[in-house]
């Protein structure tokens, strides 16, 4: 049994936090590799406007390509749609076996919404969760929140044991907007990319515009 990782999210752009978090995940789960799985649309988080899909995958493969433990997959950018976990979860396992032992790596913050994402059981029938302390729900917080969910729930759910990663997309966008230096919180390859292309320059492009979530969550 082949033990991976799968790490969603918007990596807009990916930044040494997201590295920090999989080395974490890697160490204490015994992971044989994660895959970075930027989403296309995701149900929960309606912020606009992203870098384009190509210029947040491109940011992913520079970040990784001297690190042959992480690879990048374009399973959500792909298809059509909002990007629902336990979708991505069938094709991760058409795309890599019936051997493979998945782990979707998550938010602490999204551990609190986890009873709206769509089709719970499903979800925990494919992969188990390992969950990243945040500064706003770490600790005991943290640990009540697992601790009051259901049995079969908290028996496919780990927390990472690690402090909580301080830097954000969204600082990096605003530095970004504000002509700061952002090459501490970047990988190299992505900073000379961001540098290259002159991305998120603007100030808009740091800005939250949330609509609120819908009913159905990931």
């Amino acid at each position: 049994m082949t033990r991976i990782g799968l790490f969603g999210g918007s990596f807009d752009p990916i930044h040494n936090g997201h590295l920090a978090v999989a080395s974490a995940a890697m160490a204490q789960a015994d992971l044989a590799e994660i895959l970075f799985i930027p989403t296309r649309i995701s149900p929960l988080k309606q912020e606009l406007p992203p870098a384009p899909d190509l210029d947040r995958w491109t940011m992913i493969v520079l970040a990784t390509l001297e690190l042959p433990q992480y690879r990048a997959a374009r399973w959500e950018m792909d298809r059509e749609g909002p990007s629902y976990t336990v979708d991505t979860l069938r094709i991760a396992r058409r795309e890599l076996g019936d051997t493979a032992e998945l782990n979707w790596i998550i938010g602490a913050d999204n551990l609190l919404t986890l009873p709206r994402w769509r089709d719970v059981a499903g979800i925990l029938e494919q992969a188990s969760f390992l969950v990243v302390p945040r500064a706003d729900l770490h600790g005991d917080a943290l640990r009540a929140v697992w601790e009051a969910m259901p049995l079969d729930y908290r028996a496919r759910i780990r927390i990472l044991d690690m402090e909580p990663v301080t830097v954000s997309s969204t600082q990096i966008r605003a530095c970004l907007a504000a002509g700061k230096p952002i090459d501490t919180l970047v990988p190299r390859l992505t900073m000379a990319y961001i540098e290259r292309y002159n991305l998120f320059r603007s100030a808009g492009l740091f800005v939250s515009k949330k609509t609120g979530p819908p009913a159905e969550g990931l």
